[in-house]
Order: structure tokens, then C-alpha cells, then sequence
């Protein structure tokens, strides 16, 4: 397993999605698997609002889209909120 490390510097009104392989690996019904793609467009369809609403919206699209989930499925989401 490597690890490494990286800086990311979140902006006002930036999120921060973090999830683990069972999302993506999660199985569709035509044999292949959900894929980072399709985390990247349910996350972009998913309404703006708190990080708990985010990681909700997203296990309940990630658990009606895939047939078998058959790993973990673990999300965390941060959100930077907008000042005024």
C-alpha cells in the first residue's frame, strides 16, 4: 500500500468529498462497476447544502444506482462555508 501526502488549500464554498473503494466498486446492473466518474456526476447533481446533507444525498444515489454493493461503503465530506 503507498501513502502519501498532498496540500490542498479549500476555498469559500468548497467541498472536499472523501470516500473509500466501496463506492466506486459498487456493481451496476450491466456487470461493470460505479466508477470514479459516476461518483464525480452524482456528486455534481447533488444540491448545494451542509456536508451531512452532501454525504446523505450521495449514499442514497450511490445505494439506488448500484445492483450489489459489496464492500464498505464510507463517505466524508467537508465543506468550507461562505462567510458574509
Amino acid at each position: 500500500v503507498q501513502v502519501g501526502q498532498a496540500e490542498v488549500r479549500l476555498a469559500p464554498g468548497d467541498t472536499l468529498l472523501l470516500y473509500t473503494d466501496g463506492v466506486t466498486e459498487a456493481t451496476l446492473g450491466t456487470g461493470g462497476e460505479l466508477g470514479q466518474d459516476a461518483v464525480r456526476a452524482l456528486f455534481a447533481r447533488t444540491p448545494d447544502g451542509d456536508a451531512q446533507h452532501l454525504v446523505d444525498s450521495l449514499a442514497k444515489e450511490v445505494l439506488a444506482t448500484a445492483e450489489t454493493v459489496r464492500d464498505d461503503v464510507a463517505m466524508l465530506a467537508l465543506r468550507v462555508p461562505v462567510l458574509s
